[in-house]
């Protein structure tokens, strides 16, 4: 069906069910509890978004089988995921699987009127069927927080992508597919979650101030969210991920061209030009920023090491960010202007013929923003004509972003003037470039790291990228000198990545990314050429290095740490608020941490 014309609607879904009721939680409830509610990040009982939608696809099903109305659910809830292939991280190889999907998402249900946990329980016993008497060891506590008989009542909003025709019978198919079911929740064979009503009606959003499509070229983004993400998912222990509280720029770029897609459009042209930085939970109006990695903790202080040599004498090791206690970093995060976020537990398995699948339960960590914490990120389209730049606009000129990350959350979005840092950029008046990584960066191959053993060679090697990188732009006449540098590298890899990204014809490797808050000074032979490239790296960020190229190429497909995707972003002489440590009589030359 042509996706011509299509908007992305929101309706106000209300269900009415008759306790008992139980979705069960992964939260510790009071003693002596067995099956506790799920709740959500706010304490509230939750109808997770997730179980609805597949019971919606399951009576859509059944409708079409008994020959009646209804939607394919193919076509709203995308195909069937095989949730074990995710979970390991293979790729789902069939084209016309990836390329179909889901344009119906609906967030989890909320109860109206919040009920704390008070003790109350109902009390189930399994009946031996030999004895005919209760069986031993079998009592069962479910928590209810209301008598059997009451009402209770759960909201929450549905969003989707239609046009004008598939609009007008929307709201009647999502009542038809949800009053298909008797019962909602776990427990439905014994009569808990009877379903009593059911109300499905538009809700209007209110649309953001549209930006001023004159300021061209540069803008700020900002996100709020009051739903839990899971972005950037880390794997902490086997089954259990755990999400990142940055949101990176492909995330926000894919997000956004699927966005596109929906609405019927074609891709811009200036797309690729377009980058996005990564989207950092800032506290105050400014975006926040990394610590560098050349602070130090002294005697309750922060302290910038001198820029030419490292500063403590005698034997005492200096106390960088991996010495740091958690009371240190609380303090460190408010000079960083950082957001705060906490983390919410959400349980997920597979389920087959109704039922959980065994052995295939897995959680997400998810990321949850306090009342103060929005998300803060810059887009930059180098050479932007105005018309470009005001298509670039009607891109958020709906105020909503998403679904983004495993929860398919819905963001709020606002775009602003001009995005300012907590530490901006500095005016470049000598040769000499003082440079900090806002977010990681892909400076050099995993075979260039392994050759490089000792400090000598790997700062030897990050000479020969910045010289790489200056050559690109300059020519081989300008030349550049690494005078110090504080850095740190980590492994990015793993199956996902090698079967996405990887290079059928060359054996394995990870991504070796330099991270975010590495620290630089860089000196150029002339002052043109420290004012030329530091224009050019606020303009497009560090771009990849020619050895890095060859290795994993330069576009989307080959190599997820485009600078357009927000790797690589610099800072340039950041105003940083430290003390510099008095120099110490000995240098050393680079403070290296591979993880």
């Amino acid at each position: 069906m042509s996706a011509a014309g299509r908007t992305l609607l929101s309706y106000k879904l209300q269900l009415t069910l008759q306790a008992p009721w139980l979705v069960q939680g992964s939260e510790p409830g009071l003693l002596g509890m067995d099956a506790v509610q799920l709740r959500g990040p706010d304490g509230n009982r939750v109808l997770p978004g997730s179980l609805i939608q597949g019971r919606l696809r399951e009576a859509w099903h059944a409708l079409r089988r008994l020959g009646l109305s209804a939607p394919d659910p193919s076509e709203w809830l995308g195909p069937e995921v095989d949730l074990e292939a995710n979970v390991n991280g293979k790729q789902d190889r069939n084209p016309s699987r990836r390329a179909q999907r889901a344009r119906l998402w609906i967030e989890d249900l909320t109860e109206d009127q919040p009920r704390t946990a008070s003790g109350q329980f109902i009390a189930r016993v399994k009946i031996d069927s030999a004895a005919k008497a209760a069986d031993d060891g079998a009592l069962q506590f479910i928590e209810q927080a209301e008598a059997a008989g009451s009402s209770i009542c759960l909201s929450g909003l549905c969003r989707l992508w239609a046009n004008a025709e598939e609009a007008k019978d929307i709201a009647a198919h999502l009542a038809k597919g949800l009053r298909w079911h008797s019962q909602l929740g776990a427990l439905r064979n014994i009569g808990f979650g009877e379903l009593k009503e059911v109300l499905v009606r538009p809700e209007p959003e209110p649309l953001p101030a549209v930006l001023d499509a004159q300021v061209v070229g540069r803008c700020g983004l900002v996100i709020r969210c009051n739903q839990p993400l899971a972005v950037g998912n880390q794997r902490v222990n086997g089954n259990v991920f755990r999400s990142s509280d940055v949101i990176t720029g492909a995330t926000i770029k894919g997000v956004l061209a699927t966005q596109l897609i929906n609405a019927g459009k074609v891709i811009p042209s200036w797309f690729n030009r377009l980058r996005v930085s990564h989207a950092l939970p800032s506290a105050t109006q400014r975006r926040a920023s990394h610590m560098p990695h050349h602070v130090i903790n002294k005697g309750q202080a922060f302290f910038a090491l001198a820029a030419n040599e490292l500063a403590f004498q005698g034997a005492d090791a200096l106390p960088y960010a991996t010495d740091w206690k958690p009371a240190t970093f609380n303090e460190a995060a408010k000079l960083q202007g950082w957001g705060a976020t906490r983390h919410h537990l959400r349980v997920r398995t597979a389920i087959e013929r109704g039922r959980a699948k065994d052995n295939h339960l897995f959680v997400y960590e998810c990321c949850v923003a306090e009342a103060d914490t929005a998300w803060r990120a810059e887009l930059v389209l180098p050479g932007a004509t105005h018309a470009e730049w005001a298509e670039l606009i009607t891109c958020f000129n709906s105020g909503l972003l998403g679904p983004l990350g495993k929860t398919d959350a819905f963001v709020s979005t606002q775009l602003i003037a001009q995005s300012t840092q907590v530490w901006p950029d500095g005016p470049v008046l000598e040769p000499r470039l003082k440079l900090m990584l806002r977010s990681d960066a892909l400076l050099f191959t995993a075979e260039q790291a392994a050759a490089a053993q000792t400090p000598e060679a790997l700062k030897h090697l990050y000479q020969s990228q910045w010289q790489s990188l200056v050559d690109a732009r300059l020519g081989q006449t300008a030349k550049v000198t690494v005078c110090s540098l504080h850095a740190r590298q980590r492994l990015a890899g793993g199956d996902y990545l090698h079967r996405r990204f990887g290079q059928a014809t060359k054996p394995y490797a990870p991504f070796v990314l330099t991270e975010a808050g590495s620290y630089f000074v860089l000196e150029f032979a002339t002052l043109k050429q420290a004012q030329d490239m530091a224009q050019h790296w606020q303009q497009h960020g560090l771009a990849l290095p020619s050895s890095v190229v060859a290795r994993h190429g330069e576009d989307w497909q080959s190599n997820p740490y485009q600078p357009q995707n927000g790797w690589g972003e610099l800072a340039i002489n950041p105003e940083l608020p430290f003390d510099t440590w008095p120099q110490a009589s000995k240098p050393v030359a680079v403070e290296s941490e591979v993880n």
